[in-house]
């Protein structure tokens, strides 16, 4: 049986040239060797990398994986190849024609797929797994990035390789205009609502403006803004006090993204509704607590009935 132990990526560039500028080539060498390392890591891989010398034929990288295990070497390098391959982009994202094409270049790639012996199912789900893992998305989504914005590279494609630098099927490509379907088209992600959260006030604000209150949040201080206007003005006016150890019971609405490498980072939190306010232990309801509860309890009811 032919094993796969090595990966290639073959930038094609304009008029057959073999240069390309330096900070592109390394950028996307960066962002390849983030994916590879984040699956391996990922799926517990005893593999470990090393940079080949550089063939020609536009640009080409390889890569060799050293492992003892030889049927995780083959499932790296498959997942290697669908990671950079395969593409999941809502349908209400694609034009028709741009989902024909997806369709059959999806396709390839399984085709392909299917000469290397492995277990299939261990390899689509793993494929699977790897796709949802936002480091990888967000690394892939940069070296995709970076190819596009070069107007040199024309295509690029992916092989694994045995020991002898065969190719173990054939090379998948992807053309200039699939590019930006590997590109994310946000950092955002949806916004997580605590709807009984519990803030210790360490610093209210007492004035006017867009300053942050402080608390703490799970144990660890926060900055939020106070976006509960009634509450606010109550605050401002000098209804409500506060002394050291009071909490807030309130639906807190923690605004996330994904930076440059694919991490979560909390960007913002805002208090929209404050529930109770608990003083010595004691909670007490709000005018604007009793109408979100209230409004909640209407519409869990309505949610039982369809």
């Amino acid at each position: 049986m032919t094993i796969a132990n090595k990966f290639e990526i073959h930038y094609f560039l304009n008029n057959d040239s073999h240069s390309m500028d330096a900070v592109v080539k390394n950028s996307c060498e960066a962002e390849f060797l983030a994916v590879a390392y984040e699956i391996i890591d990922f799926f517990e891989l005893d593999i470990t990398l090393n940079a080949e010398v550089l063939r020609e034929g536009g640009i080409r990288e390889l890569w060799e994986a050293l492992g003892k295990n030889s049927s995780q070497l083959t499932i790296l390098l498959l997942v290697l190849t669908a990671i950079f391959t395969y593409c999941m982009i809502p349908d209400s994202e694609l034009t028709q024609l741009q989902k024909e094409n997806l369709k059959l270049q999806n396709e390839k790639l399984k085709e392909e797929l299917s000469k290397i012996e492995v277990n299939k199912k261990i390899v689509d789900t793993h494929i699977e797994n790897a796709n949802k893992n936002q480091k990888i998305v967000t690394r892939r989504s940069n070296f995709y990035k970076t190819l596009n914005a070069n107007q040199e590279v024309t295509k690029v494609g992916f092989s694994t390789l045995d020991k002898d630098q065969k190719r173990v099927g054939n090379e998948v490509i992807v053309p200039r205009t699939e590019f930006i379907y590997f590109i994310q088209r946000s950092n955002k992600l949806p916004i997580e609502i605590d709807e009984n959260a519990q803030i210790e006030i360490v610093a209210p604000v007492l004035r006017e403006g867009k300053a942050k209150w402080k608390g703490l949040y799970n144990e660890e201080l926060i900055s939020f803004f106070m976006d509960d206007r009634i509450y606010k003005a109550a605050v401002l006016t000098k209804q409500i006090s506060f002394k050291n150890g009071d909490i807030l019971t309130c639906v807190l609405e923690i605004h996330k993204e994904l930076n440059e490498v694919g991490e979560i980072v909390i960007t913002k939190y805002s208090v929209q509704t404050v529930l109770d306010k608990i003083e010595n232990d004691l909670p007490t309801e709000t005018q604007g607590g009793k109408k979100y509860r209230r409004e909640k309890k209407i519409q869990d009811s309505q949610g039982k009935l369809f």
